[in-house]
């Protein structure tokens, strides 16, 4: 404690040093040396300065000095009241019941491969059968350091059958239900608008706004209006004027109420490939906060002023209320951009509604390749069930059209636009860094044994320089296992109240605005505009940066074990669905080498499994750690990454989503 008062104050007496010059945090660094952990505590320091009003946050990650000192608020924030209560530590787990040998395999990450003995009092009483999903407490007796037994608790499930997206929801701990007392505060929303409220938004209703969402989508969160942009003399400016109407989810969503805490705790919403796991409940993110078409909803409004080559010149928010016009999907907008024209959209309504939707998102896309946008292909696939059986009928590529990537922009456009409006305030930035030398050394190895011919650059990189690297892999053959090396390589997204950009995309300024109703980051950025620029209605609040921070380092963590999830779930179907194909061989590329095996890819599906060394009978290989590749001693023959064999299946693992092959030929 008292060397962070001594740093606090070393801190600030820089500060008074240097009173009226900005100091930027990349200059404060290096002043005091700040590496690694001392970069966190460093950060800690400047907020404790802020929070009492010593220093001003501005542009670009800089501080001024500020002789103002606020009084200390005794009143916590929401981020810091919910941090203690929410944390739980649970010491059961998810097991699968092993009749043969009378054990458990646990469910848990990092204990699957371990074995746990029924205590043999309980194996005869709990009348479990093969494959039984179970709950147990790991048990250890006082003489063995390691845990070998576990008591029973209750049975979960009769088997994985049906259960595939649960098993990843009860291992991942999500929380799946919605207590009563928040069910209980949502029915208590009043339906509509009343006229005093409709009094203080902007009337946005008879402008032909749509939702273009997926064939199965239930809740419909923005709605996309364009026009050619004209001044005030209706002179044609020769750029577009868009407005992205986005619910308004901080409307119905107090601070502090059961609702938010339920909100937070989730984070965000999880989906599965047969189900959804959503932040809010039903009656608000299908109903009140959905934007459905021919009802009045209330919205946040960006209006988003581009020139004609894709530049933001001006932007602005408001509360408003819309009346969504149509409901469309992105096969009927593709239809309609192709030329062909139903009831759903005619010709008419094509050239009202879409056609400037077309024109805008085509400005926004040459702006998108100028500025060096990673395009990163790679073929994303959906499971495909039985209508009725719920069987894993097929594994198909996921469609991506002109519609998806027309949103997308007006998505992308307008998440900027806030990130920016909030600039000289606190905001939940989207931050993406640039990769890390250790990606970068990867990938190089990996270029080299794929005969590629390019230098990553070591010391510093731009996303030009990655641009430049897919452009030459795009015609090759194996572009599809190139484009998963660069994906690979890029670091991971995540919430920050620090502006550090976004790689991938190649903005300085991007935040999280376009879907509340599904990520709690965007209600907090919804909640600052309100706050910041003083937008009528309620909703507002003026978090700090600290408050953000917290926030932040919270809603990473929940979207990393959604996602995490999710993979789970997903590899659990496509191994339910191999598991009919045993012993089939399968034309496959290795995606990756280890020590223990190499990881191989089915094009057709996606589906990735292990293939282990020792099924490599046709010679004695030796793994090359410098190089990420094998040699066989005999034949000399190499295998890397990219590299193309004839494989079969020979154990598919629906429990935990695993498949491994045997190695059969080269290709």
């Amino acid at each position: 404690m008292g060397y962070k008062k001594n740093f606090n104050a070393a801190l600030e007496k820089y500060f008074q040093d240097h009173q009226e010059q900005v100091v930027t945090f990349r200059t404060l660094c290096k002043v005091f040396n700040a590496k690694g952990q001392m970069r966190h505590k460093l950060k800690d320091a400047l907020y404790d300065l802020e929070e009492t009003g010593k220093l001003r946050y501005k542009p670009k990650n800089s501080y001024i000095y500020s002789e103002v000192v606020k009084q200390k608020e005794t009143k916590k924030t929401f981020a810091e009241d919910s941090s203690s209560e929410n944390t739980k530590f649970y010491e059961d787990i998810l097991a699968v019941y092993h009749q043969a040998t009378s054990t458990y395999q646990p469910l848990v990450n990092g204990l699957s491969k371990i074995t746990l003995n029924v205590l043999e009092t309980e194996d005869e009483d709990n009348e479990l059968v093969n494959g039984n999903i179970v709950l147990v407490k790991p048990m250890k007796h006082k003489s063995n350091k390691h845990v070998k037994a576990a008591k029973f608790i209750k049975k979960v499930s009769d088997s994985i059958e049906g259960n595939e997206s649960l098993l990843s929801i009860w291992s991942s701990e999500l929380p799946y239900e919605f207590p009563q007392h928040v069910l209980d505060e949502v029915e208590q929303i009043p339906s509509g608008l009343t006229d005093k409220e409709l009094e203080k938004r902007e009337d946005l209703r008879d402008l032909p706004l749509v939702t273009i969402d997926g064939e199965d989508a239930r809740d419909f969160d923005d709605a996309v209006f364009a026009e050619p942009w004209v001044d005030n003399k209706g002179k044609h400016k020769g750029g577009y004027h868009i407005i992205v109407a986005i619910a308004d989810v901080a409307y119905y969503i107090k601070q502090g109420s059961a609702l938010e805490t339920e909100a937070f705790t989730r984070g965000n919403s999880t989906y599965f490939p047969d189900m959804v796991v959503p932040m809010l409940p039903e009656r608000l993110c299908n109903d009140l906060c959905s934007l459905v078409p021919n009802q009045d909803r209330p919205v946040m409004a960006a209006h988003l002023y581009i020139d004609a080559n894709g530049n933001l010149k001006k932007h602005k928010f408001s509360r408003a209320v819309i009346h969504s016009h149509k409901r469309l999907t992105y096969n009927q907008v593709q239809k309609s951009i192709n030329g062909k024209f139903d009831d759903v959209i005619d010709k008419e309504f094509y050239e009202k509604a879409i056609v400037p939707l077309e024109q805008a998102f085509e400005a926004l896309q040459n702006k998108r390749v100028k500025r060096g946008a990673l395009e990163i292909e790679t073929t994303e696939t959906q499971i495909v069930f039985d209508d009725e059986s719920k069987a894993v009928n097929d594994i198909i590529p996921r469609e991506r059209f002109t519609a998806h990537m027309l949103i997308e922009e007006l998505m992308i456009l307008a998440n900027i636009a806030a990130a920016k409006a909030l600039e000289q305030y606190a905001c939940m930035y989207r931050i993406h860094e640039e990769p890390s030398n250790e990606k970068i050394t990867n990938l190089q190895k990996s270029l080299d044994g794929l005969r590629v011919k390019f230098k990553m650059n070591t010391k510093s990189r731009s996303p030009h320089e990655f641009k430049k690297l897919i452009d030459k892999v795009g015609a090759r053959q194996d572009k599809e296992t190139l484009m998963t090396l660069i994906l690979r390589s890029q670091s991971q997204a995540k919430y920050s109240s620090e502006n550090l950009g976004h790689f991938g995309l190649a903005l300085t300024h991007y935040a999280h605005f376009t879907s509340p109703i599904r990520r709690y980051s965007d209600l907090i950025v919804h909640r600052l505009l309100i706050a910041s620029l003083n937008l009528e209605s309620a909703g507002g609040v003026k978090y700090s940066r600290k408050d953000v921070e917290k926030i932040a380092e919270h809603i990473s963590k929940t979207e990393r074990v959604s996602q995490k999830a999710e993979w789970d779930a997903k590899e659990r179907f496509i191994a339910k669905y191999y598991s009919t194909q045993m012993n089939k061989m399968f034309h496959a590329v290795v995606v990756s080498v280890n020590s223990f095996g190499m990881f191989v890819k089915i094009p057709e599906t996606g589906a990735e499994g292990l293939l282990p060394f020792r099924s490599m009978k046709n010679d004695f290989y030796i793994y090359d750690e410098k190089t990420n590749s094998l040699r066989g001693k005999r034949t000399r023959k190499t295998v890397t990454v990219g590299t193309k064999l004839r494989v079969k299946l020979s154990q598919a693992n629906i429990i935990l989503g695993k498949l491994t092959f045997e190695f059969v030929s080269f290709k």
